[in-house]
């Protein structure tokens, strides 16, 4: 490129010589033409070289993102896809490959957990799945409320009320306090 933009870069300077000749046959003086051609060459020479510069900054910032613009948004449309055809299997296995992908990823453990509870009618594996979402995820804090009030809604209207001294009665137990703790953090900031 840079060969090119040199080759390239002569033509302007012999552009820039005509343009020298032609001032100073109006009178400029001859020291124009060295300066006309100098002027020419550059500006052939690193005018499109910037742009070029420029241009590649301007897509690797599209294509390769810094961190300084907005995430991509993950994308679990073949999952949803999945779910609308009513493959549910396949669609759980979409969500466990964008699980495998980004084990952090709160929303694949969830909408696994909300097929499982309302498309499938499995309370027991929609359970399984919103308790992985809390303890395997990183959820934000809003989110994370939602998430452990179904949770807790499954346990309690779908499961029966979990018994207290069973492992999964004992954790919507603790789930349910943290909820309310964050809810009465939330109104004191209010």
């Amino acid at each position: 490129m840079r060969l090119r933009a040199f080759l390239w870069s002569l033509v302007g300077a012999f552009l820039g010589f005509l343009l020298g000749i032609f001032a100073a046959a109006q009178g400029a003086g001859v020291w124009v033409i060295p300066i006309t051609m100098a002027m020419g060459w550059a500006s052939s020479y690193f005018g499109p070289l910037w742009i070029a510069h420029m241009a590649g900054r301007a897509g690797s910032s599209v294509y390769a993102p810094t961190g300084s613009s907005t995430p991509r948004a993950k994308e679990y449309s073949l999952a949803e896809s999945f779910i609308v055809r009513g493959q549910y299997d396949e669609a759980t296995i979409a969500f466990q490959a964008a699980i495998e992908d980004d084990p952090t990823d709160w929303q694949p453990y969830v909408r696994i957990a909300r097929m499982r509870r309302d498309r499938v009618s499995d309370p027991e594996g929609a359970a399984f799945w919103f308790r992985r979402a809390v303890t395997e995820a990183v959820i934000p804090s809003g989110p994370r409320m939602l998430v452990l009030k179904e949770y807790v809604e499954l346990c309690q209207l779908r499961l029966g009320t979990p018994e207290a001294d069973s492992a999964e009665g004992r954790w919507a137990a603790e789930a349910l306090i943290e909820i309310k703790r964050a809810m009465s953090q939330g109104d004191a900031s209010e």
